[in-house]
């Protein structure tokens, strides 16, 4: 009896585990809000690999405070819960002040000089596009050229700052910031 007992409650645990990640999987939704995908995130200026970032940040919220356009939110919910992230959703845009840099107490957010500032890359959406070229005009680093008529972002050059799709008057926006080739520096004590 208490072998067959032993196997039923294997079983059951194991029905249990086999059903909780199932469920788990089958909500994608669900696992995105405990998970975000940190290749989306756009983080601060001066922030060090994610990895890093996750384990010194101390979600103190001193960067998000220093911040005066307000692009710099903290993530609400998930396992990276109250570290602070770029939202560009409102048109906002990046000064480049590194006001962020010099209020983080932990080093998650380096500080850096301006000209290593790049928290990501301008996107265009050429389906969306209007070719006005407006993009082309308001960049403070020159981060486009035309191309066969179009605008076409230079990657190196670009700093992620959204001053482009700020000023995009397509609506929504031709053009958004991803965070692919941003600068991650290397962490160091404070």
């Amino acid at each position: 009896m208490f072998y067959s007992l032993l196997n039923r409650r294997e079983f059951l645990k194991r029905a249990g585990y086999f059903l909780f990640f199932s469920a788990s999987l089958s909500s994608i939704p669900l696992l995105r809000l405990l998970f975000p995908e940190k290749e989306k995130l756009i983080r601060p200026p001066g922030a060090v690999v994610e990895e890093r970032f996750l384990a010194v940040c101390m979600r103190c919220g001193k960067c998000v405070e220093a911040c005066p356009t307000r692009i710099i939110k903290p993530l609400k919910s998930g396992f990276a819960a109250g570290t602070p992230y770029v939202d560009f959703s409102q048109g906002e845009i990046c000064t480049s002040c590194m006001m962020c840099t010099e209020a983080c107490p932990t080093n998650a957010l380096m500080k850096i000089g301006k000209e290593k500032l790049d928290i990501g890359t301008a996107g265009i959406d050429y389906d969306r596009c209007n070719r006005c070229f407006i993009c082309f005009d308001y960049c403070p680093v020159e981060a486009f050229r035309v191309e066969d008529g179009w605008p076409v972002v230079i990657e190196e050059k670009c700093i992620g700052c959204n001053i482009c799709s700020s000023v995009c008057p397509i609506s929504p926006t031709a053009i958004t910031v991803k965070p692919e080739g941003a600068y991650r520096p290397e962490w160091s004590p404070p």
